[in-house]
């Protein structure tokens, strides 16, 4: 037989047996993953949480989402291999509504990576998802958590087109003081007007009033007071009255000035949103288009690598040590009065218009705190909350001698 003949003839045989090994390697790995999706379509049947939790480990983080009554298997099992993202499709029947997503880990073994129509969102979360046209049924479980999050991205987005639904429609006007003096003490008063600028009754019991004071000239931040809200037909005005005599000299100086924020109780932002906000149902397709942009962008505008910063929230002062990976975050932060043996792990994020948000962890790996705020160059401001209190904090890049202290401590 021909030389060459020969050679293609092994050549194919060594194609055939390389072929059919991959075949035979990809079969046993999607019975694996098909086993897997089995054993957690059951546990989440039985409402076995530990067996959820550990296939699972994302659903501890998933808000507004109710765990369905039951998952029914209608036409068996069907695993498919995604090359684009190397996971493993698993449909519960021929619709493909639910889905388990499996993913194959460096130990050989299978993890759910995500689930599509597992849970049901709450019902304002339902309401809001379906007033501005997203595909509730086309997207998974753990996007639909992320997107009705109250810190993220596409509430953002929906609370720009709709600037006071996240308040309640709630509004500050005009506002005044007065102040005078004698013998025995000063006095201070502080009128702040708000009005409801919405079409629906707000409650006064669903917010607080926060009012921030500062000296105009200065801008030294002064204090800090918390008034009740009051019950608003709409279009309804009310006086809130504050006194205020310790800051006599600030106004006899006709520097005083002050901000007013809404703070709802009982009603998270997104729920605000579908019970105050008003959409046309095109949002969604929207905030897709601008996010596809905002990726196209890049990351020219975001510091990269080791980045420390310092500054208070509120009033404490804190040193946090941030490693920025493109848009991912990792890092830690401590409070100078504890020193840096007492550092809190914190992970997350920047998002669109470069907001940053960071988790706080402790040192059992519970969620403690969250920063949600704006990294502009080496600056980072906004809001920590923790224990259902909020707190302001500004943090700078540390200065050199700073730098220096902290490759001292580690």
């Amino acid at each position: 037989m021909n030389k060459k003949i020969l050679m293609l003839f092994g050549i194919s045989n060594i194609m055939v047996f390389l072929i059919a090994n991959i075949l035979v390697s990809c079969n046993k790995d999607t019975g694996k993953a098909q086993e897997v999706a089995e054993q957690f379509v059951s546990a989440f049947n039985k409402k076995d949480k530990a067996a959820i939790y550990d296939l699972f480990p994302s659903v501890r983080e998933f808000k507004f989402l109710t765990i369905k009554d039951t998952v029914a298997v209608k036409d068996g099992i069907n695993v498919n291999y995604n090359d684009a993202d190397s996971t493993f499709e698993a449909s519960l029947g021929s619709d493909g509504i639910q889905k388990v997503i499996l993913k194959k880990l460096d130990d050989g073994t299978f993890a759910v990576e995500d689930l599509y129509n597992f849970f049901t969102l709450d019902s304002a979360v339902l309401e809001l998802g379906l007033k501005t046209g997203v595909p509730l049924k086309k997207i998974s479980d753990k996007e639909k958590s992320y997107l009705f999050d109250p810190d993220e991205d596409y509430i953002d987005f929906l609370s720009e087109q709709n600037p006071s639904a996240a308040n309640a429609n709630l509004v500050r006007e005009n506002g005044n003081y007065t102040w005078s003096r004698n013998f025995y003490y000063s006095t201070v008063n502080v009128t702040t007007q708000i009005r409801n600028d919405g079409d629906q009754k707000v409650d006064g019991e669903d917010y607080n009033i926060e009012i921030d004071f500062y000296n105009l000239i200065t801008g030294k931040y002064l204090k800090s007071v918390t008034e009740p809200g009051r019950t608003l037909d709409p279009g309804e005005r009310a006086d809130i009255y504050s006194y205020m005599p310790e800051l006599y000299k600030t106004a006899s100086d006709r520097a005083l000035r002050w901000n007013c924020n809404f703070k709802m109780k009982k009603l998270t932002r997104t729920e605000c949103l579908e019970k105050y906000g008003k959409f046309k149902g095109d949002e969604y397709a929207a905030f897709v288009q601008q996010s596809d942009s905002f990726v196209k962008q890049g990351i020219k505008d975001i510091p990269q690598g080791k980045l420390s910063l310092k500054g208070k929230i509120d009033k404490y002062p804190i040193q946090m040590d941030l490693d920025i990976n493109e848009r991912s975050v990792t890092g830690t932060y401590y409070y100078q009065s504890q020193g840096p043996d007492k550092k809190l792990k914190i992970t997350g994020k920047i998002g669109r218009n470069n907001k940053m948000r960071l988790k706080e962890y402790d040192v059992a790996g519970k969620e403690t705190g969250r920063f949600v705020g704006t990294l502009i160059k080496k600056n980072y401001s906004g809001v920590f909350e923790t224990q259902g209190k909020y707190m302001n904090f500004d943090l700078d890049e540390a200065g050199k001698d700073d730098k220096k202290d902290n490759e001292k401590e580690k």
